[in-house]
């Protein structure tokens, strides 16, 4: 038996990077600008006072701005994959599995590039020719349908899979 598999990464934009870091910077320099402010200008006995919540709100902000970078740089280490049998398409975060399409129930695909999203939309047949299978007991499928439906206006959608890895996919449909 000689079964093809296509196997299909995901991939952070340069770009994306980029704008992600600017803003993660920005957020960050506001946050220890404040805690230099406040240090260097506040006297102590409002430092008392106000000091713990100066320092608790500029740490949030240092890690508001800097962990969606971080994220994505962790992404780029181990990317999210979509391999391809004969009967299904399998979803992995990692080398984790994650859940799996079988390919009959999958009614289209289409590349969304929204704001500050891009990926791949698949709309599922209604009704469901075969269930998706969950391989990951801890992964919430019903959670990432309904996120999918609400952000993107699809059944799953699959985030930073590039245009040209769509093609890739599109070009096996």
């Amino acid at each position: 038996m000689d079964e093809e598999t296509i196997t299909i990464r995901s991939s952070v934009l340069a770009e994306f990077m980029k704008q992600t870091l600017l803003r993660g910077s920005f957020l960050a320099g506001v946050g220890v600008t404040g805690l230099l402010l406040a240090g260097i200008f506040l006297p102590l006995p409002e430092m008392e006072k106000l000091g713990p919540v100066i320092f608790i709100f500029s740490l949030g902000l240092i890690t508001l701005g800097l962990l969606p970078y971080k994220q994505l740089k962790r992404l780029e280490e181990n990317p999210y994959t979509i391999t391809i049998d004969d009967q299904w398409l399998h979803f992995a975060k990692g080398h984790k599995p994650l859940f799996s399409i079988p390919i009959c129930s999958i009614d289209q695909i289409i590349f969304i590039n929204q704001k500050n999203e891009y990926g791949i939309g698949i709309f599922l047949k209604k009704p469901l020719l075969k269930k998706l299978k969950l391989q990951n007991s801890n992964f919430d499928l019903v959670g990432f349908q309904e996120r999918s439906f609400k952000k993107h206006q699809c059944d799953l959608f699959l985030s930073y899979f590039s245009r040209r890895s769509f093609t890739s996919l599109h070009e096996y449909f």
